[in-house]
């Protein structure tokens, strides 16, 4: 959820091409073109490590009481690619720019639409959560459109990577590219410590959700890689983590299971979220934000998403219409004598 954190996260995907490079013999001063080209014939490809370089999650999980069989089957699975380094920010800020096409007055019409599609989902979430169905229909319209964007990324591999920041290995690659591996400055020692910091701080965040993947998985008899949605690890159309989905889940329809992919399930979801965490529609300004902000670790979402849910509540407004120009009048034809 969270366009989610969750764009409280910067992350790139990196296999670290200029840190530490091995030197070939293209490098090498002595090595001539005879040299180059035997090396080239013999150079042989090195095996990936145990679980494609995944050892240090894939360790953990079976610690914490994942059958190891499940795990292997993960990380052995062909769709799981590769372990690569990950990158992160170390102060991400959302800024409010990347938010403006949410007050847009096609954007407005969209949330409207959506609102007017699903009436009886959010009047029925309204009257169950007291949740204002504007707030709902607002935080619906920027984590997907409605419904229309809710990710191609798998997921599984999405949160797995999130879930190895604070590995030894990529912990080190984080601050050898913030050149912070050596040096032993009062200043390099303070952003060394806001780095170790932030790693373990994601790690915390995002390892929990593999295994409530899993369990989602497992309850729902489907394949972990078939769940899609955004590259922050958030699916359905309220855009929740797998935790959340466990925790705020709800089968408003009655057909069995919770589906966020549905919309009066996850309308229902949402407002369960919301409630949870203390919303009133009487509330002060405040109090909400601080309600949103659970969803979301942003003020420029925040600020977007009542700024919305306002634009919703307002009457449309009527389409002005070109005016007719008044016809031009032509003098009578002249008659002939």
């Amino acid at each position: 959820m969270r366009l989610l954190v969750i764009l409280i996260l910067t992350v790139l995907s990196l296999s670290g091409p200029a840190l530490a490079q091995p030197r070939t013999a293209s490098h090498s001063k002595t090595a001539g073109p005879k040299h180059t080209a035997r090396a080239a014939k013999t150079k042989v490809q090195k095996p990936l490590p145990p679980y494609k370089g995944w050892g240090y999650l894939a360790e953990k999980l079976m610690q914490d009481g994942i059958q190891p069989h499940k795990v292997r089957s993960i990380f052995k699975d062909p769709r799981m690619p590769a372990y690569e380094h990950v990158m992160f920010s170390i102060e991400p800020r959302e800024s409010a720019v990347q938010y403006r096409l949410f007050t847009h007055p096609a954007q407005v019409t969209l949330g409207r639409r959506c609102l007017s599609e699903h009436t009886a989902a959010f009047a029925q979430a309204e009257k169950n959560y007291s949740v204002d169905r504007h707030v709902l229909a607002a935080i619906l319209l920027i984590e997907t459109h409605c419904g229309k964007s809710t990710g191609k990324s798998t997921i599984l591999y999405r949160l797995a990577r999130l879930a190895t920041i604070n590995a030894p290995e990529n912990l080190a690659y984080n601050l050898r590219a913030h050149n912070l591996h050596r040096g032993d400055n009062s200043a390099q020692r303070a952003r060394r410590d806001r780095i170790i910091k932030r790693a373990r701080r994601l790690e915390e965040m995002f390892y929990p959700e593999i295994a409530a993947l899993l369990e989602i998985a497992e309850r729902n008899h489907v394949d972990p890689f078939q769940i899609k949605g955004s590259t922050a690890g958030a699916f359905g159309i309220p855009q929740f983590l797998p935790s959340s989905y466990i925790k705020f889940g709800v089968d408003a329809d009655g057909d069995g299971k919770v589906s966020l992919f549905n919309f009066t399930d996850a309308i229902a979801s949402c407002a369960n979220f919301l409630k949870s965490y203390g919303w009133q529609n009487e509330a002060s300004l405040s109090e909400k934000r601080q309600v949103i902000w659970q969803y979301n670790h942003s003020d420029a979402y925040i600020d977007t998403t009542l700024k919305v849910a306002e634009l919703l509540k307002a009457p449309p407004k009527p389409r002005r219409r070109a005016a007719k120009s008044a016809p031009q009048k032509t003098a009578p034809p002249k008659k002939k004598k």
